[in-house]
């Protein structure tokens, strides 16, 4: 709308386009699709117990290397972490206290780089187990090029092919952190929106035995909604992105 002297002022539509559902809702809408509780019923709380044992269980093997669920690095779940170094050649990743770097233990470490005191970065390659354990001293001074990181039960440890000269350096690594789990069914999901269909429907597969339901109807669904899932974001999109790849 054009004023005198005053140039044009533009109105902004508003817009609501942001859907949160909680660990109890996924659990309901999923034994509706069983046919296990009625529209408009609350589960009792033990199913919704039970339900949200299956539904970690899912979310942690979705949380795991590219694989068909949930194909590429996932995105949502980056984070970076600055690592102050020691003389030593390895250095352990946790939260629990007493580590070298207090995270959860990533996932998987995707870049890693030695950055000094002129905030000059210098990337670090990637060791298999192999390379790492054919290095003859592990105790050898040096400035670290390689890095090997290994996930354990617990913990997560960072390795370098050589104990730092220079221990004012930093290693700097962006890294893939665990999907968070559900310790309550009002927890909100740890995944973007376009997964919460596929969630729904790999619940009701995952649970309907539990229940003795026929699942031959849910399985196709359940199939359908993660390959929809995956295709919002193609690989080389901003979601997911493949090391690599242009």
């Amino acid at each position: 709308m054009a004023g005198s002297g005053t140039g044009t002022v533009v109105t902004t539509p508003t817009s609501d386009t942001d859907i949160t559902y909680t660990g109890t809702n996924i659990i309901k809408a999923a034994l509706r699709c069983l046919g296990v509780v009625a529209p408009g019923e609350t589960p009792e709380p033990s199913e919704i117990t039970d339900a949200l044992e299956a539904l970690n269980m899912i979310l942690k093997q979705w949380q795991g290397p590219p694989s068909y669920f949930l194909q590429g690095l996932k995105v949502w779940a980056n984070e970076r972490a600055s690592l102050t170094l020691t003389a030593a050649n390895s250095f352990t990743f946790h939260s629990a206290g007493g580590a070298d770097l207090a995270i959860d233990p990533p996932e998987e470490i995707l870049f890693a780089y030695r950055r000094n005191t002129d905030n000059i970065d210098s990337t670090l390659s990637k060791m298999l187990l192999s390379e790492y354990e054919a290095i003859s001293n592990k105790s050898a001074v040096g400035t670290p090029t390689k890095y090997y990181y290994e996930k354990e039960l617990t913990q997560g440890v960072f390795f370098l092919n050589y104990v730092p000269a220079d221990i004012t350096d930093t290693i700097e690594i962006t890294y893939r952190r665990p999907l968070e789990k559900f310790s309550a069914g009002s927890d909100s999901f740890d995944l973007p929106q376009h997964w919460f269909r596929a969630v729904k429907w790999n619940l009701a597969l995952e649970v309907g035995g539990e229940y003795g339901k026929d699942i031959s109807q849910v399985l196709p669904l359940a199939k359908e909604s993660l390959t929809i899932a995956q295709s919002f974001y193609p690989e080389t999109s901003v979601d997911y992105f493949q090391p690599g790849l242009d």
